[in-house]
C-alpha cells in the first residue's frame, strides 16, 4: 500500500527488531537496490538534476537515518547490488534509465554510503568488484535472477564480514564459514518451477557437532 501505513508498519518493525537484539549485538542494513534500479533516476530526470546528486542525498539521508534509528548499537551497512543489464527485461523488477545510468546511480549511492558509514563510525560492506564483471555488470552464477543474490554469494558475504571483524572467531567464524560454503552448493528453485512442500518430511536440524564443511553441506542437502 505505501505511503504512511508503511512508514508506520516498517518503523514499529524495526523498533520491535531492535527491542529484541542485545545492545552489543551488530546490525547490519541492506537497502538501495531498487533505488538505484529505479526510483533514483526516475527522480533525477523529472527533476532536472544529476543523477549521482540524487542518489548521494538518498545515501546520506539513509545512514544518519539508520544512525538515529540504533542508536550507539554497532551499525554496518551492506552495499547496493550491482543493477542488472538493460537487456534484461522483467516487469516483477521494473527498471528505469540505461544500464550506463543504473550503474552511474549504484556507484555514486554506495561511494555515499561508503563515506557516510566512516564518518559516522560505522561499517560499510561491499563485494561489488567479485560479484561483477569488468564492465560492471552482474556475474550470473551469484544471482538467482536479474535482482537477488543466490547462496553462491554466501561465502563471499561471510568473509567480508570477518575480514570486516564483524564476525570473529570467538562468535563462531569457522563454523559460519562452513555453513556458508554448504548452502553455497545446494541448488535454488528458479521462480518459473513451483516447489511443492513435501508431505511427511521434517527440516532436518544440524547435527550438533557439524564442524566440517561435508557434514553441514550434507546435512543442508538432505
Amino acid at each position: 500500500p505505501g505511503g504512511e501505513w508503511q512508514r508506520i508498519t516498517y518503523g514499529a518493525m524495526l523498533a520491535k527488531v531492535l527491542r529484541e537484539i542485545p545492545r552489543g549485538e551488530w546490525v547490519m542494513l541492506c537497502f538501495g537496490e531498487i533505488d538505484c534500479r529505479n526510483h533514483v533516476i526516475k527522480q533525477a530526470h523529472s527533476r532536472g538534476v544529476a543523477i549521482e546528486d540524487v542518489a548521494r542525498d538518498l545515501a546520506e539521508r539513509y545512514a544518519g537515518a539508520a544512525r538515529a534509528l540504533t542508536g550507539s548499537r554497532p551499525l554496518a551497512f551492506w552495499a547496493a547490488v550491482p543493477t542488472n543489464d538493460a537487456r534484461v527485461a522483467n516487469p516483477e523488477y521494473p527498471t528505469v534509465g540505461s544500464f550506463a545510468e543504473r550503474r552511474r546511480a549504484t556507484e555514486a549511492f554506495n561511494g555515499a554510503l561508503a563515506a557516510a558509514a566512516s564518518a559516522m563510525g560505522c561499517v560499510c560492506l561491499d563485494i561489488t568488484r567479485t560479484i561483477t564483471t569488468r564492465g560492471g555488470k552482474p556475474r550470473g552464477e551469484y544471482f538467482c535472477d536479474e535482482v537477488h543474490l543466490s547462496p553462491a554469494a554466501l561465502p563471499i558475504a561471510v568473509r567480508t564480514m570477518i575480514e570486516a571483524g564483524i564476525v570473529r572467531e570467538a562468535d563462531g567464524a569457522r563454523e559460519l564459514t562452513a555453513a556458508a560454503r554448504a548452502l553455497a552448493m545446494v541448488p535454488v528453485p528458479r521462480p518459473e518451477v513451483p516447489v511443492a512442500p513435501m508431505a511427511g518430511v521434517a527440516v532436518s536440524a544440524l547435527p550438533a557437532k557439524a564442524a566440517t564443511y561435508e557434514a553441514i553441506r550434507a546435512a543442508f542437502i538432505d
